[in-house]
């Protein structure tokens, strides 16, 4: 299973969901922080959101070698199993690092559409893993 360890689909997902929970308190803790202006709000021009940026593109660019690996499925390049788990965890923790390289603002015209674009992609695929989660105990 890729979430969790319950044979249960319902706390599969209710494990999943904490997940996303845990992965977004940092970011909002720094939102609360910046918001009393006791750190100053990150952005893509400052340290912090350049770090966040480049660590976000970086599991994105990640994320992005499960489609050529379907091509090269005859050479050994690790479980399919390992992949979809990196694929699932990393795309998670990628959300709260963009919006914390965003400085939780969405922009110009470009790059809200971007944001938004992305927040789709990680909602749907957040439904798709629930979905197959918790059908994975109707199959059986």
């Amino acid at each position: 299973m890729l979430v969790g360890g319950s044979t249960f689909a319902r706390n599969r997902v209710a494990y999943l969901l904490g997940a996303v929970v845990l992965f977004c308190l940092p970011v909002a803790g720094w939102y609360v922080a910046a918001l009393w202006e006791w750190v100053e709000w990150p952005s893509g021009s400052t340290h912090l959101g350049l770090v966040f940026g480049i660590i976000a593109a970086a599991i994105i660019a990640f994320e992005m070698l499960l489609w050529p690996r379907k091509w090269f499925r005859g050479y050994r390049l690790g479980r399919t199993r390992s992949w979809m788990y990196w694929h699932v965890w990393l795309g998670i923790l990628s959300l709260p690092l963009a919006i914390g390289h965003s400085g939780f603002h969405l922009g110009g015209t470009l790059t809200s559409a971007v944001m938004v674009l992305f927040l789709l992609v990680i909602l749907s695929g957040l439904w798709g893993l629930s979905l197959q989660q918790s059908t994975a105990d109707a199959a059986r």
